[in-house]
């Protein structure tokens, strides 16, 4: 799959997209699960033919079921969206929850943003707190702000504005404008 990528990027090589997608199919009927989600990438943001979009549905789902955050979390996306797939925020929140478990901080947090929209499905943590908790671990900053904004409203938890505060500087930290601000 990284030779896919240098030729998908040409890094240090003469760009080739033909050879780039071949690679990525090579790997994945290898049982890579990197290159399945690579060769899904290609498939889905390629314009053309309808077919090509169901396979790299598929290679998702492929790369996701052996434990590929990435593929999960991608996956997830087009649920969130409805882009390629029937939108559907149920398995949204499932596939992010699913991602988060493997430490794919993003998932973390829109795994929680659906709890807190009423979309409990994910896997993992019922509470969108564990879930932005989690997120702020893995050093997400939209996951540190909205944690500070639980703590600091005190949503679902006892008001603690020092709480909130520390994580707001910890989302400033780590870049976030918003985490700045409040």
């Amino acid at each position: 799959s990284m030779l896919g990528i240098l030729f998908g990027s040409g890094l240090g090589v003469e760009l080739d997209a033909a050879r780039s997608t071949e690679l990525f199919e090579t790997a994945c009927d290898l049982g890579e699960p990197r290159g399945c989600a690579n060769l899904a990438i290609v498939l889905i943001s390629a314009p053309g033919d309808p077919q090509d979009v169901r396979r790299g549905v598929g290679l998702f789902e492929r790369a996701c079921a052996d434990d590929l955050a990435l593929a999960c979390f991608s996956l997830g996306e087009l649920y969130f969206t409805g882009e390629a797939v029937p939108k559907d925020l149920s398995l949204s929140a499932e596939l992010y929850g699913h991602a988060c478990g493997l430490d794919h901080g993003e998932a973390c947090h829109n795994a929680g943003l659906l709890t807190e929209m009423g979309h409990p499905e994910a896997s993992g943590p019922t509470d969108a707190r564990k879930f932005f908790s989690r997120a702020c671990a893995l050093e997400i900053p939209r996951g540190c702000v909205a944690l500070g904004l639980i703590y600091d409203e005190g949503r679902g938890v006892k008001t603690d504005k020092p709480k909130g505060v520390s994580l707001y500087e910890k989302a400033c930290d780590l870049g976030s404008g918003n985490g700045c601000y409040n």
